[in-house]
Parts: C-alpha cells; structure tokens; sequence
C-alpha cells in the first residue's frame, strides 16, 4: 500500500480509537481537532429504509447503514423511546406487503440495528413537562427522551417535529456524519503515523547514545581513565586525526544517501496529510453547516445519559469520558466526584456497586 493509499484504506471504526488517545494525549487536540460526538433520537420512520437494506439490498454480509456506520465511527450517539421497537414491529407487515421479505429476516434486520440504539425506558422521562399544542402522544416521547439526553434533534421525517419548535434531522445530515467519520479516521491514522515515525527517528538514536553511556558509566575507573586518555591522544595525532574527520565524512555523506533515498516517501507522506487533512476540513465544515446548532447541557444531563448509553453500570470516569466524547468541557480538578455526586442525587439511576449506577428499571 502506498502512503497516498491511506485516505482509502482508513476504516471509520478506528475512529474511536484514536478519539480514547486524543483524551489520554490532550496535547494533541491542536495536531488532531475532532468535532464531539453528536447525541440524536430516532424515530420509528427513519428505521424503514434502514431495515429494507439490510433484509434485501446489501450485497456484502457486513455492509452497513449509513446511520450504522456513523454510530459505530462514534461520531453519533441514538437514543430513542422504550416504545420505538414496538412502533417498528408494526411496520413489519406493511415493509412485507411492499418488499415480500420475510418476517424473520426484517426482525434479524432490526435486531442488528438495535442493538445500537440506546432505549430509554418511559417511566424515566415522564416527569418531563411537554408543553406545546401541537404535540400529540406518540411525539412526546420522544421529546421527553431528547430534553433527557441533551440531544441536537430527532432524526425523523415527520414534521410534526419542527412545528414543535424541535430539531429535526434528515438523512443528508446523517450522510455528512459517515463521510466526516470516515475523513477524520483517516486524518488520524496518517498524523499519528506521522508522530510514531517522528519519534522513532528522535528516539533511536537518543536510546542507543543513552545505552552507550550507561555501558561506560558501568566500567571500572581505569577503564574510564584509559578511554579518555586515549581519546585525547587521538585528537592530538595527526593521522588519528584525519581518520576520525574522514569517519565523519563517511557517515555525513551515509546521512545525504539516506535522505535522498527518503525522500519521495517523505515527500508523498506530507502529501498524504495535506489530503486528508483537506478532506477532513471539508466534512468538518459539511457536517456542522448540516446540522442544527447545540446548546452546552449541564453535567446532569451527561450523566444521566452516559449511564443510559452503558451497557453495564458505569464508573465516574466512564461517564466522564462520555461528557467529554459529546462536547462536555470544564476546568474543575475534581469532575469526577462532582459526577459521583450528580449520579447520587438521580432518583433515574441507581448505585448497582460502590461508584458504579446504573439506569433503574423503570
């Protein structure tokens, strides 16, 4: 594969990798800017074309949506109401009617769409006041499930969402966050092969000097006395002279081939970031021009969905490495015990073990 392969070789699932060493390594934000992962909630009428893909017109066993694809590259997080999966079961017969699929093969359908969905059970948002006329009680769910997550809007095609004064979400916006997923997967993978080769040739030779010097510092006095001695003796002959500057020589005209040899590899390496860089600018700017404009949430919101998008009882940091993935940002040192705080005082969550909650089954 050559370098200039990557911006197609790259797998948008890698993304999240490279976001788990960004949180580790925040210096490297500047090198590597990454837009949050984007929180939404889906509707039951966004699922039909999703399943007719997967049950009947993929080709390759392991194709995706593009929504599955976004979601897996972790550049978008989907919520939905407890009563999604009964709203799409009852599209069965009429996706039947239309395809002849099976039912079998629409529920192994939904059932690898699913399992991405994080479902928020209806008792845990009732509470939630929907006050406007035009919401009937099929949307409210979904409203309620949006104000708890702190999503950016409901992937829907029903307007009933807009005139609910609510953030609805179409399919280009969905097609935006797979390509930046994608785009921003390969810039990552080429910068951070970029620094692994830059520390490679830093290190080397700094490691083989240090371990030269940890062998002499280990040799007897004398040992060290002689070397020295006859180091300076060196330098003072004339002829020892000359060799060492030929030596030198040598190796500087090593150095000259060695370069000249790298650099077309060096040359199509930048390239390479020049390209993926560009196109990760571009999807950058596609995907937020694309998509409705967020609001900070506090930390209470975070916390409640970081749990609901766990899929075991999650710790203070695990919740914190979610507020952080969706945009959460805060200068205090002590985030995690001000979360193990917020989580306690839920009465939605529960302390399954010591630092550790859970979503209460409702």
């Amino acid at each position: 594969m050559k370098l200039s392969d990557i911006p197609r070789q790259a797998r948008s699932d890698d993304l999240p990798i490279w976001r788990r060493l960004l949180q580790r390594t925040p210096d490297l934000n500047h090198v590597l800017p990454l837009l949050p992962a984007f929180v939404v909630v889906l509707d039951a009428n966004r699922i039909w074309g999703q399943l007719t893909f997967l049950a009947a017109r993929r080709v390759k066993a392991k194709a995706r949506t593009e929504l599955m694809e976004a979601i897996d590259a972790g550049v978008l997080i989907a919520f939905a109401p407890q009563r999604l999966d009964a709203e799409v079961r009852r599209l069965f017969p009429l996706i039947q009617k239309k395809t002849g699929l099976t039912l079998e093969r629409l529920a192994t359908a939904w059932a690898e769409l699913s399992r991405r969905i994080h479902v928020v059970e209806a008792g845990l948002v009732a509470h939630i006041q929907v006050k406007n006329e035009h919401v009937d009680a099929d949307d409210a769910d979904y409203v309620r499930v949006l104000i708890a997550v702190g999503a950016i809007g409901v992937c829907s095609d029903d307007g009933h969402f807009r005139s609910m004064d609510q953030k609805r979400i179409g399919v280009g916006a969905i097609r935006d966050l797979r390509d930046y997923g994608r785009a921003a997967s390969s810039d990552a993978q080429t910068k951070f092969a970029a620094i692994l080769i830059g520390q490679v040739t830093v290190l080397v030779p700094s490691s083989i000097f240090k371990a030269a010097w940890r062998v002499v510092k280990c040799l007897p006095r004398l040992v060290k006395v002689g070397l020295a001695l006859g180091g300076v003796a060196a330098l003072l002959h004339d002829g020892a002279r000359a060799m060492i500057i030929r030596g030198l020589s040598r190796l500087r005209d090593l150095a000259g081939r060695v370069f000249r040899a790298l650099a077309p590899a060096l040359h199509e390496f930048a390239k390479a970031i020049m390209l993926t860089e560009r196109a990760a600018a571009a999807k950058r700017r596609a995907v937020l021009s694309g998509l409705p404009k967020s609001s900070p949430q506090p930390l209470r919101v975070h916390v409640f969905a970081g749990c609901a998008a766990s899929t075991a009882p999650a710790s203070a940091t695990q919740i914190e490495t979610y507020a952080r993935s969706v945009g959460y940002t805060s200068r205090s040192r002590s985030t995690r015990g001000y979360i193990a705080r917020l989580a306690r005082a839920d009465r939605r969550l529960v302390e399954d073990s010591p630092g550790r909650w859970r979503v209460r089954t409702a």
